[in-house]
């Protein structure tokens, strides 16, 4: 087999290299991994999108509503200026376990509240959620972010890893697996079976120096020229994505949100990765609304919380900014089955080093969660002003994350907007 490799390239071998980066992939410059960590100084992105619908009030929007509420105005406490409302279904004597999450990450917190989303629909709800825009075929936040952000080694620049996986093709997403049962065996991409890692480098490297001779052949097609090209690429590529190993856990974590966010750490960890999307909860309670709010909102706690204290051990943590966007909010009050129903108002949440200097509170609703207008400059409740909706947040995010003018202007916002100007939600 070995004879077989260094003796003849054909159009399979080829072929199967590239569809290894993705078809279309350019022509790119090989950057270490190692090389590329030691200048990288780019934010890193997890959106978390919280499935079902968030019931604000509960959280960062705290509702006390006469009798009605699960709390009482008095309850409610702040951490760094920002209201948040209290773990109201702990047992007599249990401490409150909202309040280390809320008290830990405040000061580096935004809250976007009153967001109309247009929809209470779940499948629209996740789309205007992660793109800003009600219809599909506009690129995820998250896209856009590795879009920016793109390094000639960014093998895996957006792992998409839930909620609302569809992309606009601006760079490819990557569902990162990983087998902790697998031996020192690898694939061969060449189709051939099993081969032992050894082995495999050593086939690897006879094909690599075949495959330099072909370019330098004069009577090699420019078509031809250019498949052996992106072969090699992508080739490089895949040396880029082995280094993901070193950053793996030696054991797959039980719980499937942990091991998540250890596997886009990991991608983070070797240069490769700049966003993520995951999806986490189940927050869709049309009944049993305080507990079943309650202890997924706890969840997600746990999985940021994680989340810092792992890049804090890979020294990412300055880098790390996380927000957490839902399909909509929830009604004001509670059904006859002790549940809350979909509205459309809802909330945006943003954690990390870049959001200190923005650090509180931006938007609010009425007793009945319906948004406040507010001024187009200042963002101040103003009668005459602009109700916020998801196309103006994400207008403003594109903005805060170095969105090219060309993808704006491909993929605009502005016609799902009140005003043509972005409202300084970032500042």
């Amino acid at each position: 087999m070995a004879r077989a490799l260094t003796e003849k390239i054909n159009r399979r071998e080829v072929i199967a290299h590239i569809l290894a980066a993705g078809a279309g992939s350019s022509i790119l410059p090989f950057i270490t991994p190692k090389a590329l960590a030691a200048a990288d100084n780019r934010d890193l992105w997890i959106i978390l999108g919280l499935n079902g619908g968030m019931d604000q009030t509960h959280f960062c929007d705290p509702k006390a509503i006469g009798t009605r509420s699960p709390f009482s105005a008095s309850s409610i406490r702040k951490y760094a200026g920002i209201p948040f409302g209290p773990d109201f279904t702990r047992t007599s004597g249990q401490p409150d376990r909202y309040a280390p999450f809320w008290s830990k990450y405040a000061r580096q917190m935004l809250v976007l509240n009153g967001i109309n989303h247009q929809t209470n629909g779940h499948r629209t709800g996740k789309i205007v959620a992660s793109t800003g825009n009600l219809n599909r075929g506009y690129p995820h936040i998250a896209e856009i972010i590795a879009f920016a952000h793109l390094k000639p080694s960014d093998a895996l620049s957006f792992l998409a890893m839930g909620y609302n996986n569809s992309t606009a093709g601006l760079v490819p997403s990557s569902q990162l697996t990983v087998d902790f049962n697998a031996d020192q065996r690898i694939v061969d991409p060449l189709g051939q079976g099993m081969l032992h890692r050894q082995e495999y480098l050593r086939l690897r490297e006879h094909l690599h120096q075949r495959m330099r001779q072909q370019m330098q052949s004069k009577s090699l097609s420019r078509k031809h020229r250019q498949l052996l090209a992106q072969s090699i690429a992508a080739q490089k590529q895949m040396e880029n994505i082995s280094s993901l190993g070193q950053h793996l856990p030696g054991q797959k974590a039980r719980d499937n949100n942990i091991h998540r966010i250890e596997l886009i750490m990991a991608g983070f960890a070797a240069g490769l990765t700049t966003a993520a999307s995951m999806d986490i909860g189940k927050f869709d309670s049309h009944d049993n609304n305080d507990s079943r709010q309650n202890s997924e909102m706890l969840k997600v706690m746990a999985t940021i919380d994680f989340a810092y204290t792992l890049a804090a051990q890979k020294g990412l943590a300055d880098r790390l900014h996380i927000a957490m966007i839902t399909d909509f909010g929830r009604t004001a009050y509670n059904n006859n089955e002790k549940g809350k129903d979909h509205a459309t108002t809802t909330s945006y949440m943003f954690i990390g080093k870049r959001f200190a200097a923005l650090q509180g509170v931006v938007g609010q609703t009425n007793n009945l969660v319906q948004p406040m207008k507010l001024h187009p400059r200042t963002l101040r409740p103003d009668s005459s002003g602009l109700v916020p909706n998801a196309a103006a947040v994400h207008q403003a995010w594109r903005n805060f994350v170095g969105c090219p003018a060309s993808i704006s202007q491909k993929y605009p916002l502005a016609r799902f907007s009140e005003t043509s100007s972005p409202l300084p939600f970032f500042g």
